[in-house]
């Protein structure tokens, strides 16, 4: 029900970008559902893959469907988006708000949230099978490699999928400096990997390098958010909490004896991205905001 709700929603949203821009908008609300729907089969028949036919992994098959959707509903948000004006607006204009260019329009906040959400859902439970497909026998003597290079692939999905996210809510914004997004958080999820895999088992030491791994991956992000807000600034903080509380939760989690690998992910990928979601929806609505009234214009938002 809530994935035909964000659907509407997209639908909707696109049918008015196209509108703006003279064109009518039937057809492209129809792409946009077969962009979807195509998406989530592909993303479907890639978690089927993935998981190996193994029962315990339908979450991960259904998250990666998902994740088939989002891709799907981006390129259709980059095609209206990118549209060139034909003719006058076909959308009645009344107020000021209303005349705001099509290409400044993103989705809603709680959408672009929700996809937050899911993007670092689906990095948390590829960890786990990379990890399996890195080490299948759970090897000791590879389990230094396995957990890094699991880290390392899960970063390059995180990276991926937020840098999709990202491209859709700021939609004006160089796609190659956002791109940087990618290596930057792949190095993050690294950094953390490589800490879990050498330091010693100590509770303490692990809460420290959780809270490491926030900070070195938030001012990494950062120094590419800043380009577009001052308010970026929050990003660090709001890492430092999402890092420190999933390994809160990962803890508790072996404490109540969890044992499902996917469904400890997947609550340790909601919880680690709360913070970074609410945030990131409030950076978004500052770097507009401060774009309308002329203080704290964002820079380098021409299209790349």
């Amino acid at each position: 029900m809530l994935e035909i709700l964000l659907l509407a929603a997209l639908t909707k949203q696109i049918g008015k970008i196209v509108e703006q821009k003279g064109y009518k908008s039937g057809s492209y609300k129809v792409l946009t559902v077969i962009l979807w729907f195509g998406g989530e089969i592909l993303g479907f028949l890639v978690g089927v893959f993935m998981a190996g036919g193994d029962e315990s992994t339908q979450c991960l098959i259904y998250l990666v469907a998902l994740a088939g959707a989002a891709v799907g509903a981006g390129i259709a948000y980059s095609i209206a988006n990118n549209l060139t004006t034909i003719g006058p607006s076909l959308v009645p204009t009344t107020t000021e708000q209303s005349l705001m260019t099509a290409s400044e329009r993103k989705l809603p906040a709680p959408v672009l949230a929700l996809f937050w959400l899911v993007a670092n859902v689906i990095a948390n439970v590829s960890w786990g099978a990379f990890f399996n497909w890195f080490n299948p026998t759970y090897e000791e003597s590879l389990f230094t490699f396995a957990n890094i290079a699991a880290g390392v692939a899960s970063g390059v999905i995180a990276g991926f999928l937020q840098w999709l996210i990202l491209l859709v809510g700021i939609p004006k914004a160089n796609r190659w400096i956002l791109a940087s997004w990618i290596p930057a958080t792949m190095f993050g999820w690294g950094i953390s990997a490589a800490l879990y895999a050498f330091l010693p088992g100590s509770t303490g030491i692990y809460f420290l390098a959780s809270a490491f791994t926030g900070l070195v991956l938030g001012v990494l992000q950062w120094l590419i958010l800043q380009k577009f807000s001052k308010a970026a600034i929050w990003w660090i903080p709001a890492n430092v909490v999402d890092w420190v509380a999933a390994w809160i939760v990962g803890q508790s989690a072996f404490m109540l004896n969890i044992s499902n690998a996917t469904v400890y992910s997947t609550i340790i990928g909601v919880i680690g991205s709360i913070t970074s979601s609410v945030a990131f929806i409030f950076i978004l609505a500052k770097t507009f905001s401060a774009s309308e009234s002329g203080d704290n214009t964002p820079i380098f938002l021409e299209q790349g």
